[in-house]
């Protein structure tokens, strides 16, 4: 397979023409199938400002060590989930010496329209997404305009880490399919952030508060068995997947 090389590209590329190549099942004709034509990236980690172009089919990103190819990979995830997998502040994904840091994606939708993504990071301005140009307010509209399996070393830590890990996973993967869900779980978060500042007010206060309490309670039961009922569901359909890729993996 030859590598083709792009001058504006601080990374070579060598996009597959099939994925038979790769031994993997083709999927062109798959109705649900959408892919990142077009990353552009600025003041983003050790990027400058990059532009890079993506098959339909499988992409390889080859380059030496240290080079970005991982950031190239957490820009991507973070035009998808709005969120980094590795940086614990948006701040740490700006170059050390920019304001402000933008990851731009151009994505092709057989079932929707395309769509254009963006996010900036700032400083100051904290984080903003735009799509098809348009600000939204809510960080969680980006979720579901580009579906994304990603996995990283840390995600070891799903089978082998805290339920909290288990339950960030699932949140990612559903939110990604589901916006209801997705705004379910926003909703979710509030009341119970709420809700644990007046345990906290309890107890330096005593029970004078406690007569809200049970308010707080049922919406986080209102909120809260959605979330469970769906979380079942999706390990219930993924399931029969997951037995089959361990049969294969394992060879019974």
């Amino acid at each position: 397979m030859s590598v083709r090389y792009n001058k504006q590209q601080r990374l070579p590329f060598a996009p597959c023409p099939s994925l038979s190549s790769l031994s993997l099942p083709a999927r062109r004709h798959d109705p649900t199938l959408m892919h990142l034509q077009r990353l552009q990236l600025y003041r983003f980690r050790n990027y400058d400002s990059q532009t890079l172009d993506f098959g339909p089919a499988a992409n390889l990103i080859m380059g030496p060590n240290g080079q970005g190819k991982t950031n190239l990979l957490e820009a991507v995830t973070l035009l998808a989930t709005s969120r980094s997998p590795r940086a614990g502040r948006d701040s740490e994904l700006i170059s050390w010496d920019a304001t402000e840091s933008r990851i731009w994606g151009e994505v092709a939708r057989t079932v929707r329209p395309d769509v254009e993504l963006e996010v900036r990071l700032g400083q100051e301005e904290g984080k903003r997404v735009f799509i098809n140009k348009a600000a939204h307010s809510r960080v969680v509209d980006l979720i579901g305009q580009l579906n994304l399996v990603a996995f990283w070393v840390e995600d070891i830590e799903i089978a082998r880490g805290d339920p909290s890990q288990r339950r960030r996973f699932l949140n990612t993967e559903i939110c990604q399919v589901s916006p209801q869900y997705c705004y379910q779980l926003a909703g979710f978060r509030r009341v119970l952030e709420q809700r644990n500042k007046l345990l906290k007010q309890l107890s330096s206060r005593g029970t004078s508060l406690g007569g809200s309490l049970p308010v707080w309670d049922r919406q986080l039961i209102a909120y809260g068995a959605p979330l469970i009922e769906r979380r079942k569901e999706f390990l219930e359909r993924l399931q029969a997947p997951a037995s089959e890729a361990h049969h294969a993996i394992t060879e019974g």
